[in-house]
């Protein structure tokens, strides 16, 4: 965790909030090192689960992200034409 954050404002943010344990720990650390005020967010949360401060949405259905399953691209972009490549 970054001693920056001492005496700020935080937010920590994860896409996914099942078990919480990466929400609770992040907020642990920032909690350690001083942080004035945390607050948890997450894209998608569990029912059931940890409940983080800000849920975009709850849901028992599995969920998966594109970054889940895509290759790392590099510093290639989405409109690079592939068979132009090195051309």
């Amino acid at each position: 965790m970054p001693l920056e954050i001492k005496g700020c404002r935080v937010l920590i943010v994860d896409d996914i909030a099942s078990s919480g344990d990466t929400l609770e720990l992040a907020t642990a650390l920032a909690k350690k090192v001083g942080a004035k005020e945390i607050r948890t967010a997450c894209l998608i949360a569990r029912p059931e689960g940890f409940t983080p401060d800000h849920v975009g949405l709850s849901t028992e259905s599995l969920f998966v992200f594109p970054w889940d399953y895509q290759p790392v691209m590099g510093d290639a972009h989405l409109d690079d034409d592939p068979d132009k490549a090195g051309a």
